[in-house]
């Protein structure tokens, strides 16, 4: 009896070289290698992946109605839109600079792109491309999803609200010297550790407060 891996490993190579696929639903398995050979690389899921369509035309893999193309690296998709974003890990084929196109019909231009050393979108073809300068893997995250109004204030006055962030911790510990001083004619050390202690807290908090204020705005 032939091994069951046969079948994957012949669909992997014809893959590479037949520019068309489509069926009512593909399943796609994690190492199944969509060719682009006029650039020596592939793309791949890092999961299962159904999908309607899939077919090659012009160095350019259409997943359904998305097309992508990579250039010096290899894509590896970890999430096709869902939760309106998509994620890819590129791991470059010789080091120096990448560069990924992806046509995305009817999404529009992203929110934001993270990872990715440039990136721009082109309106009138709906493409984005992206340039990656990298010695090692590098993830990619796109994203289209709306901010909140209150992220869109703050995203917009992003210095101002950071300056203001910076300056609370400094006048709270300013006040509680002062006051310290203004309540006791003698300072001692358990008054002045227990200054110390909500001082470190303060600082702690901060510096939480700056991770959370730069993960919402991006």
């Amino acid at each position: 009896m032939k091994k069951a891996s046969i079948p994957i490993v012949f669909l992997t190579l014809f893959l590479l070289f037949i520019p068309f696929v489509t069926a009512h639903t593909i399943t796609v398995p994690t190492n199944c290698y969509f060719g682009i050979p006029a650039y020596g690389t592939y793309i791949n899921f890092n999961t299962q992946t159904s999908l309607g369509t899939a077919y090659r035309e012009n160095s350019i893999w259409y997943f359904d109605t998305d097309g992508f193309k990579v250039e010096n690296a290899n894509m590896t998709i970890t999430s096709l839109f869902s939760n309106n974003q998509l994620k890819f890990t590129l791991v470059n084929v010789t080091s120096g600079t990448s560069t990924t196109t992806i046509y995305t019909p009817n999404r529009g231009k992203p929110v934001s792109v993270s990872g990715a050393t440039s990136w721009n979108y082109n309106i009138a073809t709906e493409t984005i491309t992206l340039t990656v300068q990298h010695s090692s893997p590098v993830i990619i995250t796109i994203d289209w999803t709306v901010p909140t109004p209150l992220v869109q204030i703050l995203r917009s006055n992003y210095y101002a609200v950071m300056i203001l962030i910076s300056i609370a911790p400094i006048a709270l510990v300013a006040g509680l010297l002062v006051g310290l001083v203004k309540g006791k004619e003698s300072l001692d050390l358990k008054a002045i550790f227990g200054v110390i202690t909500l001082s470190a807290l303060i600082i702690i908090g901060y510096i939480i407060l700056i991770i959370i204020m730069n993960a919402l705005l991006g």
